[in-house]
């Protein structure tokens, strides 16, 4: 048998949304306004490189999300262009339809993700990356590991791939992190969920761009059609998961270091995660490449720009 023995129960949520918005925030509005009587938008003093101002907008006199306007450099962003990042306290509620409601009132309309981030909550992450550690597993892939450790070499995260990069995997103690962060709505999440809090629970999180998103096609098993990445869909735990799965295919996969097969390709992959418990939908990623030189210029000047714009 392949796969690895007692495999945990996991919660998955999207733990980060950023979009980049078209609609604009008059240069004329007030420090207060209201949109529709239905959200208030209070300005803040926080600024960034690429927008000179922004709003915490409430909804029901809670934060709900952060809005970057007026873009400094009208020559890179569109004059109407804000920049959207949902609250993290609000991603574990119902927030989809309190966002399209935003959309709906304020006239806003998506340009396109610029992140997202789908936190998989659960014991065993760390125990089956020590796995690889001792030489029972190997990695398959290229994305380059760094291990974080504590006191007597106990591990307690690992980064795989770079935080600067379309894509990238982050692994650690959650229970910990949680211990000096005020964010208890995560531990109702997790009894909600049913986790089994009885064991340590930690967390493997997947970080999206713009770029990598744009790959990510769902296939309809029924009529064999594809569509792109739909953020509308991140409700959907099955969506999600399948999100997930395709990320983590050939960037975090191990077999077996005894494996007999020659080509790494035909070796049989070892997971802990049983999608089939998650019901992950069956996406997939588009890996046609233009051979035009043209083309290739403009794709790469295009992923620089959104690295830049979704990081600084």
């Amino acid at each position: 048998m392949n796969d690895l023995q007692n495999k945990p129960q996991f919660a998955i949520t999207c733990d980060f949304f950023q979009v980049m918005l078209l609609g604009g925030v008059p240069e004329s509005a007030p420090e207060r306004f209201d949109i529709q009587g239905v959200f208030e938008c209070r300005k803040t003093p926080i600024a960034s490189r690429q927008f000179a101002t922004s709003y915490e907008i409430y909804y029901e006199g809670k934060p709900f999300a952060i809005a970057m306007t007026h873009p400094r450099n009208t020559a890179i962003l569109d004059a109407a262009n804000i920049q959207l990042k949902v609250n993290n306290e609000q991603l574990y509620t119902d927030w989809l339809p309190v966002f399209k409601k935003l959309l709906q009132l304020s006239g806003w309309r998506v340009q396109n993700v610029t992140r997202v981030d789908i936190a998989l909550d659960g014991p065993g992450h760390l125990d089956y990356y020590k796995r690889y550690m001792s030489g029972e597993l190997v990695k398959v892939g290229r994305a380059r590991t760094v291990e974080y450790f504590e006191g007597k070499r106990q591990l307690t995260g690992v980064d795989i791939g770079s935080k600067s990069s379309d894509k990238c995997i982050t692994i650690y103690n959650k229970e910990k992190e949680l211990e000096r962060v005020n964010k208890g709505y995560i531990r109702e999440f997790w009894n909600r969920a049913g986790i089994d809090t009885t064991r340590t629970v930690e967390r493997l999180e997947l970080k999206l761009k713009n770029t990598e998103l744009a790959r990510y096609e769902f296939a309809d098993q029924n009529t064999g059609e594809c569509e792109p990445f739909n953020w509308e869909r991140l409700n959907d735990p099955k969506y999600m998961a399948g999100v997930m799965k395709l990320g983590l295919s050939k960037f975090y996969e191990f077999v077996r270091s005894n494996d007999p097969r020659k080509n790494m390709s035909e070796k049989h992959r070892v997971t802990y995660i049983d999608w089939e418990r998650l019901n992950a939908a069956h996406l997939l990623k588009n890996e046609v490449i233009k051979s035009n030189e043209v083309y290739r210029v403009k794709l790469s000047v295009k992923t620089m720009f959104w690295i830049w714009l979704a990081t600084g």
